[in-house]
Formats: C-alpha cells, sequence, structure tokens
C-alpha cells in the first residue's frame, strides 16, 4: 500500500490495528482502496457503520487528506508507514503493529540495541537510582533507551540517559505534539532533541485511559529487551512486561524486600523465570553489547562534524544504505543528507559503494 492509503488508515478515528489489517487484506493497494464503497467495505466484518462512514468521507475527499499531511510535516510532525525501511524494524515483525507511526524528532534506529526502562510512577530513592544508573550505563555502550515519559521511573531513565549524551525515544499515549504529563514538558523539548518522541494517535490526540496499554505494546514491540524497575501488583509496567514476554522478548527486573508492594510485581516476574538485575555490568554482558552491537564512535576520530553529520553516519551501517533510507530515519531534507555524506566522504567516515549506496567506512 502507498504511504498516503497507510496514512489515511492511520488518522481515521476509531480505525485500529485489527481493522486496518482487515483493510488492508481486502485493499491492498491504494487504487483498490480508491475504488471502495459502501458493499464493498461490508466485506471487513470488524468494521461498523461508523466506520464505514468515515473511510467513504476520508476517500472522497483525499486532497484535505493530502493538506492534512503536508501541514502536519511543515509543523515538525513525521509519518512512517509499516512499509517504509525506517519502521521499527522489531515492531515490524512482532504483534499487531499499526500500520503507521507518527514521531517528532526522529526514529530509534534499527541497528542500535534498544532497552526499554519502565516502573512506578511513585517509586523510592531504590528505584529512582537505579533506573538513572541503569540507563547512563546503557547509552554509554551505545544503546538507546525507549520508555513512555511518565512520572517516576520512565521520566528519570529518559532525563538520564540524555544528560549522559546519549538517545531516547518516549512512546506515548496521546498525539506526539501532546505533552503528558504537563510538567515533563521540559523533558519532551530534550526528548524531540535527544531522539524522538512517537505514537500511533494522530496529532492532537489527547491521552485517555485505554490508550496506554495500547501504549505499552508499542514501547515492548520496539524494544529489544525490557527492564522493570519497581511495580506494584496491579502497575502498567506489568502490562509491559507481559507484552514482552507475549513478544518472545528477554525481561530483566530490579529486585525487591518480600514485604515491599512497590517489589510485588518484579518479584513476581522473578518467580516466572526472568532476569535478575544483580550487577549492571553482567546486565549489559546478558544483553550483548559487548559483542555485536554497533557503537557510534566519532568522538575518537577527534573530528568536529555538523549535527546532521553525527546522524547520517549514526544510520550508515557496514552494508549499502539509499539516500532515500537516510532521509526516512534521520528525517533531514535531501540536500542535508547529500552535503552530510559529501562531508563524511571526504572525512573518509563512509564509502560509496554503487551510485547513491553508501555505508560505513570498515
Amino acid at each position: 500500500m502507498e504511504l498516503m492509503g497507510m496514512f489515511l488508515l492511520s488518522i481515521i478515528e476509531g480505525i485500529g490495528y485489527k481493522k486496518q489489517q482487515q483493510i488492508l487484506d481486502k485493499f491492498n493497494n491504494f487504487k483498490a482502496l480508491s475504488e471502495m464503497n459502501e458493499k464493498k467495505l461490508m466485506q471487513c466484518s470488524l468494521l461498523t457503520k461508523t466506520d464505514r462512514t468515515r473511510l467513504l468521507w476520508a476517500m472522497q475527499h483525499f486532497d484535505e487528506i493530502e493538506g492534512c499531511y503536508h501541514k502536519m510535516k511543515e509543523a515538525g510532525i513525521g509519518y512512517v508507514s509499516r512499509e517504509q525501511c525506517a519502521y521499527p524494524a522489531l515492531l515490524k515483525n512482532g504483534i499487531q503493529p499499526p500500520c503507521g507511526l507518527f514521531y517528532k524528532g526522529k526514529l530509534p534506529p534499527n541497528h542500535r540495541k534498544k532497552i526499554a526502562i519502565v516502573g512506578a510512577r511513585m517509586c523510592s530513592g531504590y528505584g529512582k537510582t537505579y533506573a538513572a544508573e541503569i540507563a547512563r550505563e546503557v547509552v554509554k555502550a551505545g544503546g538507546v533507551i525507549i520508555s513512555g515519559m511518565a512520572r517516576g521511573v520512565d521520566g528519570i531513565a529518559q532525563k538520564a540517559a540524555i544528560e549522559a549524551g546519549g538517545e531516547t525515544y518516549a512512546v506515548v499515549a496521546s498525539g506526539v505534539d501532546v505533552v503528558y504529563p504537563p510538567e515533563h514538558r521540559g523533558l519532551y523539548e530534550a526528548i524531540c532533541h535527544h531522539g524522538g518522541v512517537i505514537s500511533e494517535y494522530t496529532p492532537g490526540t489527547e491521552p485517555s485511559k485505554g490508550m496506554f496499554p495500547q501504549r505499552n505494546r508499542l514501547i515492548s514491540g520496539i524494544a529489544d529487551a525490557v527492564i522493570i524497575i519497581e511495580a506494584r501488583e496491579r502497575s502498567g509496567s506489568l502490562i509491559t512486561g507481559d507484552l514482552a514476554l507475549e513478544q518472545g522478548k528477554d525481561i530483566y527486573v530490579l529486585p525487591g524486600r518480600l514485604d515491599d508492594p512497590l517489589s510485588v510485581g518484579c518479584n513476581r516476574y522473578i518467580k516466572q523465570g526472568a532476569g535478575i538485575i544483580t550487577s549492571i555490568s553482567e546486565l549489559l554482558d546478558e544483553l550483548h553489547f559487548f559483542e555485536n552491537n554497533e557503537k557510534v564512535s566519532l568522538q575518537e576520530t577527534k573530528l568536529t562534524l555538523e549535527k546532521e553529520d553525527v546522524m547520517v553516519y549514526s544510520c550508515l551501517r557496514l552494508t549499502p544504505r539509499s539516500v532515500d533510507e537516510i532521509m526516512n530515519e534521520t528525517g533531514l531534507p535531501f540536500l542535508a543528507v547529500v552535503d552530510s555524506i559529501a562531508r563524511l566522504l571526504e572525512e573518509n567516515l563512509c564509502e560509496e559503494l554503487s551510485k547513491n549506496q553508501f555505508c560505513r567506512r570498515s
């Protein structure tokens, strides 16, 4: 399905993953989608009459949909469809990947190890200390932090990742232009600058209770592994953990006292065989940070590069990538990518293997 067809499905209220997938199975290209009518849509059993009305209206007013897309881009909000290479690979190959994601800033690079850190909003000093310390060590080892920008553990881990010079990505239960909780405005701006804010919900959408479990499936879906720092018996972090297990991801937990309500969730996972964090260096070793993880080591070159050059270099690999792929992953315009590649070629940091196909110099 073409990009604008996926975008259309992403912005219609009430059309979630299951309905999106049924529509895509029935109308597998934009031409087929543009020719849909009430009778054809009735073959999609999950769609309600309201869904069908909204879909037909959107198709009949497609110029307005395109206009919304371009206004959104002008406002600094990006959109990536499931069929584009910049879409998070682990999520794409996982359970219920949405047909598209909205983002502000950039998307997490697929070649970097992504670790989710989640936990209690009202966490203890013990939880705060280790949420921050683990986040710092993960980014120093070359990984990126995925979390939900919530109060407590999420915000602490993401702030620590930024302070350590790393990248962090917030998956939110609202539009990417809505700051929640409102007191995290400063953190939100920092995350947009040092990573990105991601959502499956259209810009402007306010958070509601039912959106948070859906958001949690994206956190666990994007991440290579999930770390839980303190969780009460009915914590939302347990939803993230359960989804991670369902997706085949590894879970690591911070152990706590038997009589501590904040440790009930973590102790439950320990009983189920989750990894126990007893040493941060051992944790990084178990996460395979010291084996094949690609680290961005521009500091070792002792070069002074532009911010755009660092972004382009970060998404280059040892296998060739096209200019379009680099544009999609970095969110940079064509000329900025071309200029950055020219500078990286001049500094002998990358090479052109074939026309418009570039890779890191090994």
